[in-house]
C-alpha cells in the first residue's frame, strides 16, 4: 500500500515520531504456531461456514475473533476489505481493532498512473489531464439536476415535474438525470405498456418547454425493479420498446446502463440506482450507528473504491464487468439514488450524495455545479 502509514521507514527528521504499521500475509500467520501478537492484516471478511466469520488474502484465511473488537466508523458487511489488528492465539485471530484500509486521493492516484483513462469513454488519455478541458469548464456555468424514483404513473409527480420545467425554463441545466423506479408499484408484472406511456406523457410534458427541449440533456437511469433483463449489475438500460416515442421527440435523451457515468468537462459523475442502505444495514456483521449512518455508508463505498462491497447473494454482479462497479480513482461526484432520507458527505475529495425518493421526501432533489463542485439541496413546495 502507498499510504504514509504503511510506507517503509526511511530515517529522517520528518518521520521522528510517526508511527508505522507494517502488514503481514495471513500465510505468515499460518507458519507460526506460537502465539503471535500485535498484527495486522489486510483482507477481505468472508463467511466460509455458517456464522462464523473468517479473513482472506490470496495467500489462505483465518478465523476471526470479533468479540471484543473495537469498530472504526463504517458499514462492515461480508465481502468488504478491512484491517485488522489482533493476535493469533490457537489458530484464531483475536481482533482488536476494525478499520477499513484508508481512501486514496484522486490526484495521488493520478501521480502514479499519469494521464491513463480509467474512468471510461472513448478518449484514451483522462479529461483530468487537459488543461483546456478544465479552463473551459471553469467558464460555463451549468448545472446537472438529479431525482430519484421519477414515479410516471402518479400525476403528483408529474404536476411536480411541470413545476420543476417551469422554474428551469428561463436558465436550462446541462442535463437531468432521472433515476427508477420509474413506476410506483410493480406487483403486478412488468406492466411495460404503462412504463411506455408514462415515457410518452414525459416526452410530451418537456416539448411543452423549448428551451429546455433544446438544451438540456436527459439521462434516465433504470432502477432496481424497473422491467428489463436480468437484475445483475451493471444493468442494461430501460427496454427499447418502452422508450420509442420518447427517443423520436427528445434529441437529446440517453437510456444509461445502471451503474452509469457522467464525463462534464474533467469532472467524472458515477450515478447509481439502488437501496444500498437498507441492504448494507441488513447485511452488516455489526449494527451500525443509525445517527451517522449515511456518512458510514459514504466513507464505506470510498474507502472500498466500489459500489457494493456485498455478498454476490444480495447484489449479484457480472464477474467479468465489476470494473464498472469500481470508484478507482475516485470520481468528483458519486449519487447514490436510494429511496431513504438525502445527504451530502465529502471524503477525501469525493462528494458522496442521495437524492433522495422523489415522491417519498417532499419533492426533493440534488442540484450539482461542476465548476464549483457545489451541490444544492432543492425542493419543490406544495401551493
Amino acid at each position: 500500500m502507498r499510504h504514509e502509514l504503511f510506507s517503509p521507514c526511511v530515517v529522517s527528521s520528518n518521520n521522528i515520531g510517526k508511527k508505522k504499521f507494517q502488514l503481514k500475509p495471513i500465510e505468515y500467520l499460518l507458519s507460526n504456531v506460537n502465539h503471535v501478537e500485535d498484527i495486522i492484516v489486510l483482507g477481505m471478511i468472508s463467511q466460509l461456514k455458517e456464522n462464523k466469520f473468517f479473513i482472506e488474502d490470496q495467500t489462505g484465511h483465518l478465523p476471526l475473533n470479533l468479540s471484543d473488537a473495537k469498530y472504526h466508523s463504517g458499514i462492515y458487511t461480508e465481502g468488504c476489505f478491512v484491517l485488522a489488528e489482533g493476535n493469533l492465539v490457537d489458530g484464531i485471530f483475536e481482533v482488536k481493532a476494525l478499520g477499513f484500509p484508508p481512501a486514496e486521493f484522486e490526484s495521488t492516484s493520478r501521480a502514479y498512473f499519469g494521464n491513463i483513462n480509467y474512468f471510461g469513454g472513448p478518449n484514451e488519455l483522462s479529461c483530468k489531464s487537459s488543461i483546456a478541458m478544465s479552463q473551459a469548464q471553469l467558464s460555463i456555468d451549468s448545472m446537472v439536476v438529479f431525482l430519484s424514483d421519477v414515479w410516471l404513473d402518479s400525476p403528483s409527480v408529474f404536476e411536480k415535474l411541470q413545476t420543476l420545467f417551469v422554474g428551469y425554463s428561463d436558465c436550462p441545466p446541462y442535463a437531468f438525470v432521472m433515476c427508477g423506479n420509474f413506476l410506483s408499484d410493480l406487483k403486478y408484472g412488468l406492466r411495460c405498456n404503462e412504463l411506455k406511456e408514462g415515457f410518452k406523457r414525459l416526452a410530451d410534458l418537456v416539448a411543452q418547454f423549448e428551451s429546455i427541449k433544446e438544451n438540456s440533456y436527459f439521462i434516465f437511469v433504470p432502477g432496481p425493479q424497473d422491467p428489463g433483463v436480468v437484475r445483475v449489475y451493471p444493468r442494461a438500460g430501460i427496454l427499447p420498446h418502452c422508450t420509442e416515442y420518447i427517443r423520436k421527440k427528445l434529441a437529446k435523451c440517453h437510456f444509461a446502463t445502471n451503474p452509469c457515468r457522467i464525463q462534464f468537462g474533467s469532472r467524472q459523475i458515477v450515478v447509481f440506482r439502488e437501496d444500498l442502505l437498507q441492504k448494507m444495514s441488513r447485511n452488516a456483521i455489526r449494527i451500525p450507528d443509525q445517527d451517522k449512518l449515511t456518512d458510514d455508508l459514504a466513507k464505506t463505498l470510498i474507502c472500498q473504491a466500489h459500489l457494493a462491497p456485498l455478498p454476490l447473494h444480495v447484489v449479484p454482479i457480472y464477474w467479468n464487468y465489476d470494473h464498472a462497479m469500481r470508484l478507482y480513482p475516485l470520481p468528483d461526484l458519486v449519487v447514490v439514488a436510494d429511496k431513504q432520507k438525502s445527504f451530502t458527505h465529502t471524503y477525501t475529495d469525493c462528494t458522496v450524495i442521495n437524492p433522495g425518493s422523489f415522491p417519498f421526501n417532499n419533492f426533493a432533489f440534488k442540484v450539482y455545479v461542476p465548476s464549483t463542485k457545489q451541490i444544492e439541496d432543492c425542493v419543490i413546495p406544495n401551493e
